[in-house]
């Protein structure tokens, strides 16, 4: 789903002491400037003004849906026009991802905003290139800090502990295991729904809004047997189905609830082998890790062969989930779905 930038600026016709503003007049920096800016600098954006909404309902209400819920608010702060005050205070007190822009030939900014940081633009095609230049490091910014507040009303609410949004960050972390195969390899995880809860991995480090549950993540040693079953937890397990007396091959099976997954032969001749399993069809996504297993020794014996372990990583993939925006947790209801976090708009605030 696309993100939205929503632009806050005068429309109708305009009168500030001796300036006259017609609607046109205005329509036209839109189009030709402002809105060409943000395509510019993002051509992704589904960018909209009030007079754009289409659907029914009631303007004010469509308004404030629209300085909630939108990622991005540009705000023309050019004239002292009551509207577009009102409504700036609304974001400001709500959630970050606001620019403020003026016209470098405008009258004054406001004391209020005057310390707030702006960009200033020329209604020219230099003036186009340089605001459209400046807006994409407004938004980068806003991607990589989602955390970050960007105004002093957000500033006292989180020191105050209110908040009308909750984020949960998906963190980069390596596996447990660090084997020379291993090193180096990250995947992203999540604390959902509960900051103390289970931790949840996204399905790919590319994915931000499809997840399963961690099983496992460890660099443990496991000793087994042919016709061993070593248990994973949440039904998972893996069985030795024969060890060459011959070589360093081994045959091994994956299964869940006793039903087969994937086998494979592997060699661990020289310094073990790392099986990866990958499936598809795992929330509409391929080539889906779900299983990472280190088998680092075999130990030959007279009577017996034995199979040593030492690195464990496991997804329960069979109930793995997807998050909308719009989906609805309890109180919270996903908003935005960024690179590396997930908003909640927090109904019940």
């Amino acid at each position: 789903m696309k993100k939205t930038c929503f632009v806050i600026m005068p429309i109708g016709s305009q009168k500030y002491g001796d300036i006259d503003l017609s609607a046109s007049e205005l329509r036209n920096k839109y189009d030709d400037l402002i809105c060409e800016a943000i395509k510019f600098a993002n051509p992704t954006l589904n960018i909209i003004r009030a007079d754009d909404i289409e659907a029914p309902g009631t303007i004010t209400d469509q308004i404030i849906d629209l300085l909630i819920k939108s990622e991005y608010v540009v705000a023309d702060i050019t004239y002292p026009n009551p509207n577009v005050f009102y409504e700036l205070g609304i974001r400001h007190a709500i959630r970050t991802g606001t620019i403020l822009i003026r016209d470098k030939n405008g009258p004054t900014t406001p004391f209020d905003l005057s310390h707030q940081r702006y960009i200033e633009y020329e209604n020219t095609a230099t003036g186009l290139k340089i605001l459209s230049k400046r807006i994409r490091g407004f938004l980068d910014w806003f991607d990589k800090y989602p955390e970050e507040v960007d105004n002093s009303a957000l500033k006292y609410l989180k020191f105050s502990g209110k908040s009308k949004f909750h984020i949960i960050k998906l963190t980069p972390i390596p596996f447990a295991c660090q084997n020379n195969d291993w090193s180096g390899q990250k995947y992203k995880i999540a604390k959902l729904f509960d900051e103390k809860g289970e931790e949840f991995v996204a399905l790919s480090t590319e994915i931000s809004n499809k997840f399963s549950k961690l099983v496992i993540d460890n660099n443990d040693k496991y000793t087994i047997r042919v016709g061993e079953i070593l248990d994973l937890g949440e039904g998972y397990a893996l069985e030795i189905k024969q060890i060459s007396s011959n070589d360093d091959k081994i045959w091994v099976e994956f299964t869940k609830d006793g039903q087969f997954i994937d086998d494979e032969i592997l060699d661990l001749k020289n310094n073990g082998s790392t099986w990866d399993v990958k499936l598809d069809s795992i929330e509409d996504e391929d080539d889906i890790l779900v299983l990472k297993v280190h088998f680092a020794n075999i130990f030959h014996g007279n009577d017996d062969n034995l199979v040593q372990i030492q690195g464990l990583w496991l997804i329960d993939y069979k109930n793995a989930f997807t998050i909308e925006r719009g989906d609805e947790f309890g109180d919270l209801e996903v908003c935005e779905i960024g690179d590396s976090y997930i908003r909640f708009l927090n109904n019940g605030f």
